[in-house]
């Protein structure tokens, strides 16, 4: 009888702790989920040893609603401190290339046909943070914001959980500095703290309809024309698999892009899918390397 009390009471104990660590694990701060993913890609000594970081790859763009528009191509992203290069090279006229580059000063996007940028150019102009505050490209940046928490004095505050591919992730919301118009939230894989997705949301509320005509026939007009509108969203989401680790630094090497528009005049959709070949660390980059316009 004693050895079954005894036997009760562990079980009882062991389960009591599973409870306790469970609880403890779901109740993680901000903080703590963003500390757990930096040493997620490798530890505090290693990360202070890469002052700069050049990614290759090949990188596919597809444009599902235009016909399934596909095209082939190149991607680099060079980044040092705060400074970041993204360039994507294509083979179709319409969108020979991507040029976004931030210098630690100055955000430039080139027009990739004459006076017009791509739909990933004209929402990074339109919300500049992505690139100014370190998140395009996540890890595979060495101008991760989160690598710099000290220097971007963003708040952050948790958002629960949400499967991302199948997958138990960890929601963090990320509030610039300055403020921003978007909505970002940074998801973290449960088991590993990787980051798996950062998405970016911007939904702008239905405008009163204009109207045409005089009287009470503009007052109908007006009301119909209202009637008729519905709010826009934006959403550019990244996501981030195939982690391998490379000269001690744990990083992802598929990355896609994905961008969408629904509006009331229409919806878009656009895709970057990228393979990422090789991580280049600690090169001699030239004072140009951010310039697009450098030659």
């Amino acid at each position: 009888m004693k050895n079954r009390a005894t036997l009760l009471f562990l079980t009882l104990f062991t389960l009591l702790t599973c409870f306790v660590s469970i609880r403890a694990d779901d109740k993680l701060t901000a903080e703590e989920i963003i500390t757990k993913h930096l040493d997620s890609i490798g530890t505090k000594e290693k990360r202070e040893t890469i002052k700069n970081q050049v990614v290759l790859g090949d990188a596919e763009f597809i444009a599902p609603k235009n016909g399934g528009s596909l095209s082939k191509g190149k991607i680099v992203i060079a980044s040092e401190l705060n400074k970041v290069l993204f360039g994507m090279s294509f083979t179709m006229p319409s969108y020979p290339f991507e040029k976004i580059g931030f210098d630690g000063d100055k955000l430039k996007i080139a027009n990739v046909t004459q006076n017009t940028k791509s739909p990933l150019g004209t929402f990074v102009s339109s919300f500049g943070e992505i690139m100014t505050e370190g998140l395009l490209g996540g890890t595979s940046s060495n101008a991760w914001s989160l690598l710099k928490l000290d220097d971007r004095k963003a708040k952050f505050e948790t958002g629960g959980t949400k499967k991302i591919d199948g997958k138990e992730a960890y929601v963090v919301r990320y509030f610039p500095k300055g403020g921003s118009d978007l909505n970002i939230s940074l998801f973290f894989e449960k088991d590993t703290f990787r980051h798996l997705r950062t998405e970016y949301r911007r939904i702008v509320a239905a405008s009163i309809g204009t109207s045409t005509g005089l009287g009470a026939a503009q007052s109908g007009s007006r009301i119909d024309n209202s009637a008729k509108q519905s709010e826009t969203r934006y959403l550019l989401s990244e996501d981030f698999s195939d982690f391998k680790t490379v000269a001690g630094l744990t990083l992802p090497h598929s990355y896609k892009l994905y961008y969408s528009l629904d509006a009331t005049r229409g919806s878009s959709e656009f895709e970057w899918k990228i393979i990422i070949a090789q991580y280049y660390f600690n090169q001699k980059l030239p004072a140009t390397s951010f310039d697009i316009d450098a030659k």
